[in-house]
């Protein structure tokens, strides 16, 4: 870049600073102009906060500071990805920051592109760790980390025989689930509902448990959004519940993640048992743990948001929802209610200062030998087979959604 097409870009990033976007001057104005409108969006957010962003250390000086230099690392990536050179990139950057932080800003052009090269390598060599963590390596590395010391004695019980509960609907067969199952089920409070909603319902058993204890004047749906396993859903309603009782259930196939956008506060008690990464199978199957990586939680941490959003905004005032998984990692339980408190300011968690309990007047549909005891997390509760009643993995957790 020769010494005159340097200073047309200055005047154009100076003209940006001060609020104004360049369009048509030339093409890597306008992707720099861009680029600077959303660090100035996020920067104007991050002034208003109180604390530092999560997640983000200054690494022994102001975290402002380190987070912008956050922000020019994610600027300066996206820059390269349209093909344009370090050097420009560190130009964008330096009057984008000019007085946020000083020892940047005042390096030399030369100098600012050798601060965010070495920055930039130390984000690809985190990318490429994180690559690196796939497969069963992979899988042990990034659990060992989570559990620690437990993992050893947790990974062992994941291999051991599951312990079943049998819950008997009054239909032509009894059926078998999980003890831990059976108990995050009971904690949808049934009493009062009449509108009640089994997001992601097959293979069919936490629908059992809702379908038989529902009042006699309320209905059901029972959603699969895949077709497979919605007939397995339709042949355990058939087989396992009395026929008054199917006469109140409407089984669906679709996905409900999109309901939301067709109608909104239509049930009173929803419980999602949102797909997950369900690591006891994973272990179990050479072929699934071979291909396991961190970009797996990633995604359906994604879906389970698209799934948890829309059930609360189908949630009536004053209605319950149970959400819960098989899923061992943070990232698919606290994290994603974590994002809907953020997101809903009328969120009320029933167990934060209580633990859930077996409702007394289960004994008519099952008898479990020893009652799981959950374990608190940050909004919730997990059960986990390490423990002397070997059963789970399940996390939960019951919201009510707070009359305006």
């Amino acid at each position: 870049m020769n010494v005159w097409r340097f200073h047309n870009h200055e005047s154009h990033f100076r003209f940006i600073q001060r609020g104004g976007f360049i369009h048509g001057r030339c093409s890597c104005c306008d992707f720099i102009s861009a680029a600077i409108g959303k660090f100035l969006r996020e920067y104007n957010v991050f002034k208003t906060q109180k604390a530092p962003p999560n997640g983000l250390s200054a690494q022994g000086g102001r975290w402002d500071e380190a987070f912008v230099l956050f922000l020019s690392v994610k600027i300066t990536l996206h820059l390269q990805q349209k093909r344009l050179s370090y050097f420009l990139a560190a130009v964008a950057v330096g009057f984008i920051t000019h007085s946020l932080y000083p020892p940047y800003v005042y390096a030399s052009g030369a100098s600012q592109t050798f601060i965010l090269k070495k920055l930039i390598m130390a984000k690809k060599s985190e990318r490429n760790s994180a690559l690196k963590l796939k497969g069963s390596e992979g899988f042990e590395a990034y659990y060992s980390g989570l559990f620690g010391s437990r993992w050893e004695s947790l990974r062992k019980s994941l291999f051991e025989d599951s312990v079943y509960a049998e819950w008997n609907a009054g239909g032509v067969e009894k059926y078998f689930l999980d003890p831990a199952s059976v108990f995050a089920a009971l904690q949808l409070p049934v009493d009062g509902g009449k509108k009640f909603l089994d997001m992601c319902a097959a293979p069919g058993g936490k629908t059992l448990v809702i379908a038989s204890r529902m009042p006699e004047d309320a209905s059901l749906v029972s959603n699969e959004r895949s077709p497979q396993r919605k007939l397995r859903l339709v042949q355990v309603c058939r087989n396992c519940l009395p026929e008054k009782i199917n006469g109140r259930i409407k089984i669906s196939c679709s996905d409900a993640a999109k309901w939301c956008t067709t109608q909104t506060e239509a049930y009173d008690r929803i419980l999602l048992d949102a797909p997950c990464s369900s690591e006891r199978h994973v272990l179990q199957d050479e072929k699934y743990l071979s291909e396991w990586s961190p970009a797996r939680i990633k995604s359906l941490a994604m879906e389970q948001w698209a799934l948890l959003s829309s059930a609360y905004r189908l949630l009536e005032p004053g209605g319950f929802l149970l959400y819960s998984t098989c899923a061992l990692c943070n990232a698919e339980n606290d994290a994603v209610l974590a994002r809907l408190v953020k997101k809903f300011d009328d969120v009320k968690f029933v167990f934060e200062n209580s633990m859930p309990r077996v409702p007394e007047n289960i004994s008519d549909f099952c008898r479990m030998d020893s009652v799981p005891v959950p374990e608190r997390t940050e909004y919730g509760f997990h059960i986990l087979p390490d423990q002397k009643e070997k059963c789970g993995p399940i996390w939960f957790t019951l919201v009510q959604k707070t009359c305006r």
